[in-house]
């Protein structure tokens, strides 16, 4: 699973681009799956995405476990944070499923940092 990756000036006739996230990290080896995206003071832009891997529970079954992780890029180009994941299952509140930890969806505060302020 990637992010595909497409602009318009109308609505109507669009630019395929390359993919913008593609798996390859050990966090996101399972594919890069939903999130959300939000525009930084400097103009860059901050993707929060599902990364899945895959894991053997104690029964030996293979499973998805959802980690949660942020990519930074200019509209173009994207890279991803070198501390992802930055939400894992061990981040679950008690009771939370791994399996079901996905989805997020981000939003920007005021006085958030720029990309700079966050170490790649």
């Amino acid at each position: 699973m990637h992010w595909g990756h497409l602009t318009t000036e109308d609505f109507i006739h669009w630019e395929r681009l390359p993919a913008a996230l593609a798996p390859d990290q050990s966090c996101d080896a399972g594919g890069c799956f939903s999130g959300g995206a939000v525009e930084l003071p400097d103009g860059q832009h901050l993707l929060m995405y599902t990364g899945v891997q895959r894991e053997r529970d104690e029964e030996g079954v293979l499973r998805d476990i959802q980690t949660q992780c942020v990519a930074i890029g200019d509209g173009l180009n994207y890279e991803k944070y070198s501390s992802n994941p930055v939400l894992d299952k061990n981040d679950l509140p008690e009771g939370g499923s791994a399996a079901d930890f996905r989805d997020p969806k981000v939003w920007r505060e005021p006085n958030l940092p720029t990309a700079a302020g966050l170490a790649r």
